[in-house]
């Protein structure tokens, strides 16, 4: 395999780009093109960027037809599958959610999202993620290990995402997270309006009634 490349410092860090070499990425739009990129082609993500050719701290990306008119390219960014599968694995526990969420999580960058990881030392310790749409972010996915709570780790996530939708354009950025109430801790509440956001309204969260019953001892008879 023969694959050409340019290098470049983009806003002070290595970057890496595919010239040649790598099939034309499959999809009609960025997004299918980036979900192509992580699920078929992490073989030339690790040739590229990680040693003996890359490092610990670059990055690359493959160059791709636009999705608007008014734009002359689109980009694909490689990623990391070790930092995509941290991130499910951060919000899988952060969230208490089954397992089996980690694997779903771990894909929110194939499905559209920007996706952030706060590092305790070499360790993944908390996770956020925005979703950016005609000019508009969503923030979510912000979730933190347990015993790191409390150690400043979302309000530089929130801080890095707020700062990546004014650079992409947005208008506006929301968020939600569970309704403050009396006597009941809300540290992601006090850290979203530190970050200047303001309520707009409470929504309800509906569930299934069979998810609200108590488990069984034994199992139900045929």
């Amino acid at each position: 395999m023969t694959i050409t490349v340019t290098d470049y410092h983009t806003g002070g860090e290595p970057f890496r780009i595919v010239t040649g070499g790598v099939p034309p990425l499959a999809g009609r739009t960025v997004l299918e093109r980036r979900r192509h990129a992580a699920e078929q082609l992490d073989h030339v993500r690790r040739l590229l960027v990680l040693e003996p050719r890359g490092h610990a701290d670059m990055y690359g990306c493959h160059v791709v037809p636009p999705n608007d008119d008014g734009a002359d390219l689109g980009v694909v960014v490689l990623v990391d599958a070790v930092e995509a599968e941290a991130f499910g694995r951060v919000t899988a526990i952060g969230y208490d959610l089954p397992e089996t969420a980690a694997s779903w999580a771990a894909r929110a960058y194939a499905l559209g999202w920007s996706c952030w990881l706060a590092l305790d030392g070499d360790e993944p310790v908390a996770g956020a993620g925005i979703f950016v749409a005609e000019r508009v972010g969503y923030l979510g996915f912000a979730a933190t290990l347990p015993e790191h709570r409390g150690k400043g780790a979302q309000s530089a996530l929130l801080a890095a995402r707020i700062e990546h939708a004014r650079d992409a354009g947005c208008d506006v950025v929301l968020t939600e997270t569970g309704e403050r109430r009396e006597g009941r801790p809300s540290n992601s509440y006090r850290n979203i309006l530190r970050a200047g956001f303001q309520e707009l309204e409470v929504t309800a969260n509906w569930f299934r009634e069979a998810a609200l019953r108590e488990p069984r001892d034994e199992p139900s008879p045929p």
